[in-house]
């Protein structure tokens, strides 16, 4: 379960902090576990990331056109 999400932003830089419970809300103490939700977490946002500099190539395209 994602307990809460902090997003920070520093200048250019952005710190993304989530709070992941198991099913008793207690914190996840397997290492192995947490890497790969590290990893499907930093995945997605990196992936979406793309996307939205995708758009954005686009819409700068049709702007200059």
């Amino acid at each position: 379960t994602l307990y809460n999400a902090k997003i920070s932003t520093l200048g250019e830089r952005v710190e993304d902090t989530f709070y992941v419970t198991d099913k008793n809300r207690q914190p996840l103490t397997n290492s192995a576990i947490n890497e790969e939700i590290q990893y499907a977490i930093c995945s997605e946002l990196d992936l979406r990331n793309l996307e939205t500099d995708e758009q954005s190539d686009i819409q700068s395209l049709t702007i200059h056109q």
